[in-house]
């Protein structure tokens, strides 16, 4: 395949929509999903504003595990959930959005904490007594929100609005307090409207935020905080419009994430829908041109291997790019070769990368993705 350097941008590195299964009935205004962290390949959902409080753990073939209801609370208007740290690093934590308010008539909206319930095969029902409130109001007046992030590299949690035409981003900073209101402060203006939902991977450096017709993607640098992140342009990446999708997540390993959607007014079910990263191995199965110019894949010390096939005379340029376009090394400068040569780079990060090879003057693009 051969594309202009302009391209780079432009490779899709999620698959097209997988539809795995239809929720269970009880789960029809779903408005916020999160992977869990120890019940393996489980997603925990809940239903919009007026359901009782509670949330609900399903498998990935829809079937319903359990359901976890809070007692002495009530679901004013639950719109998003995220899985992740907390005050324990032994214990993994549910974070529930009391964040809706679609009049802006609330001043005071809270994130609802608790510790991830162990599920017992033999009683699916629990009912939590103990849990956090974490209460805050926002620096420039009352918002409607749809959206939770949380950061497991920090712990802060991100509160995204819904309705401007280019909708704010709040960080409520850890440790969050459980007994005084918190004013969050405002870190960043997105030229986007109507976002409805949102997640961090599980390493913390790739983020998604959707809209009813669009997802949006960042790959975030080494270092970098969420701010800085979100102060880059976004890359649109796969979805397909749901009858009112309002909720995506990533998978616990990061293979690619999961979209659902409410019911719709005509009663058509919602579906669990899969969007799979292109490469699902720790290097893609070898990204070759019809010419067998690159062959990328792992060696023993657990660098990436570059075998780049050349003919007598040919002046070949290597370079790899992350997914913003940013140029982060180069393999080869403006050599000649006269046979196959190979190079090696050292990277701790995983994600989706692109290996940009120019030979003579064809420029060739090969997408590839490094796991932990």
């Amino acid at each position: 395949m051969v594309l202009g350097s302009d391209s780079i941008l432009s490779q899709p590195f999620f698959g097209s929509r997988e539809d795995k299964c239809i929720i269970p009935k009880s789960i029809n205004e779903a408005s916020g999903i999160a992977a869990s962290k120890i019940h393996s390949d489980m997603y925990w959902l809940h239903n919009d504003s007026g359901d009782e409080p509670q949330i609900f753990l399903v498998d990935t073939l829809c079937s319903l595990r359990a359901v976890v209801r809070l007692a002495d609370i009530q679901n004013r208007d639950w719109e998003d959930i995220a899985v992740g740290n907390g005050p324990n690093e032994y214990r993994s934590y549910i974070y529930i959005g009391e964040i809706g308010d679609n009049n802006a008539v609330y001043s005071e909206k809270s994130i609802i904490r608790i510790e991830e319930p162990k599920i017992s095969p033999t009683k699916t029902d629990t009912i939590l007594t103990q849990f956090d409130i974490l209460r805050y109001i926002y620096p420039d007046g009352n918002r409607d929100a749809e959206t939770v992030l949380l950061d497991p590299l920090t712990k802060d949690i991100y509160i995204v609005s819904k309705r401007e035409d280019n909708v704010h981003v709040y960080r409520f900073s850890y440790p969050q307090s459980v007994s005084e209101t918190t004013t969050l402060q405002k870190i960043a203006v997105l030229p986007f409207t109507g976002i409805v939902g949102g997640d961090i991977s599980p390493n913390g450096m790739e983020i998604l935020l959707k809209s009813y017709a669009n997802m949006y993607y960042w790959k975030r640098n080494s270092g970098e905080t969420i701010e800085q992140t979100f102060n880059r342009q976004s890359t649109s990446v796969s979805y397909e419009l749901e009858p009112q999708g309002e909720a995506v997540c990533w998978t616990s390993s990061g293979n690619g994430y999961i979209t659902v959607s409410e019911e719709s007014p005509l009663k058509i079910p919602p579906h669990l829908y899969f969007y799979p990263r292109r490469i699902m191995s720790n290097i893609e199965e070898p990204k070759i041109d019809k010419y067998n110019n690159v062959f990328i894949h792992y060696n023993h010390n657990s660098k990436v291997v570059f075998h780049i096939m050349c003919t007598a005379g040919e002046s070949v340029h290597a370079e790899i790019y992350d997914v913003s376009g940013k140029r982060i090394h180069t393999l080869l400068h403006d050599t000649s070769y006269t046979d196959m040569v190979e190079c090696e780079w050292d990277n701790t990060h995983y994600g989706v990368y692109f290996c940009r090879v120019i030979v003579n003057n064809s420029i060739f693009i090969y997408p590839f993705y490094v796991t932990q």
